[in-house]
């Protein structure tokens, strides 16, 4: 049976890797330094093993989760730089 997640109610209680602002910084860091700098993994991996949280709550007073739409961007976001570090790395191993 899975274990259902705890949703939290406070922003300043969440870790930094867990704050809409911060993962948002990273993904436009990424973005400007066009992957030369993939702070995009954070954002990734912090999709990977949970949510990332805006800080606003819902009626229940819940704070409101990223959707699937934007890890599927965060994802995608990721594909270029790792797909020329791959071909940078087996340009270099001579395959």
């Amino acid at each position: 049976m899975k274990k259902k997640e705890k949703v939290p109610t406070s922003y300043d209680d969440l870790p930094w890797y867990r704050k809409s602002g911060t993962n948002s910084f990273l993904m436009l860091v990424h973005v400007l330094t066009l992957g030369a700098i993939p702070l995009l993994l954070i954002t990734c991996f912090a999709l990977v093993t949970g949510n990332i949280y805006y800080d606003k709550a819902d009626e229940q007073g819940h704070l409101k989760a990223w959707s699937g739409a934007n890890r599927v961007i965060a994802f995608l976001l990721l594909l270029p730089p790792l797909l020329i570090i791959g071909v940078v790395v087996l340009t270099i191993a001579g395959l």
